[in-house]
């Protein structure tokens, strides 16, 4: 009984991770859905609250970044908390991309707005695949994100059920 309690908190906690990515992408898509009045308040809300306190999100950051060094913490949780935490260093490429190519990205009028607003639902999309591969207990299988994941985590035990390998090879 005590594992499978540890094991529904592994995925619970897997799935919660990508909550933080979401927020900041939703941030960014935030003015396009609010002109299509498709906006949700709680969302928003929380949204702002994570970008307004920048010690809070130092402290996730950082609780993730330790986190996923311990061995003890199951590689399920560690594989979507890292994975987590690359989508989050890629949407704060996309926002710096934002902040600096302001009226090129997110003015109404410009050629570079749909294509912003069409890359940050993809990555909405992603998110919301990630979690729920996580939600289902399973690895997901992202081309250059998977390996990446794979490469940072190191399994000193040996267990190798859980690798996906680059190729598969029938011969």
């Amino acid at each position: 009984m005590f594992s499978n309690l540890i094991k529904t908190f592994t995925i619970l906690l897997s799935v919660y991770v990508y909550w933080f990515p979401f927020l900041e992408t939703y941030l960014l898509i935030c003015p396009f859905l609010r002109c299509q009045r498709l906006i949700t308040y709680f969302i928003e809300d929380s949204a702002f609250a994570q970008r307004g306190d920048v010690l809070l999100h130092l402290t996730i950051f950082g609780l993730t970044f330790i986190g996923i060094g311990i061995r003890r913490i199951p590689y399920l949780l560690r594989f979507h908390a890292l994975q987590a935490l690359m989508l989050s260093m890629v949407i704060s490429l996309v926002d710096t991309a934002a902040y600096l190519f302001t009226v090129a990205l997110t003015a109404e009028d410009s050629i570079g707005y749909p294509i912003f607003n069409m890359f940050c639902f993809i990555i909405i999309a992603l998110i919301v695949y990630c979690a729920i591969f996580a939600l289902v207990g399973k690895i997901t299988r992202i081309p250059l994100l998977t390996m990446a994941v794979q490469i940072n985590l190191h399994d000193d035990e040996g267990n190798e059920d859980h690798r996906i390998k680059p190729y598969d090879d029938e011969s």
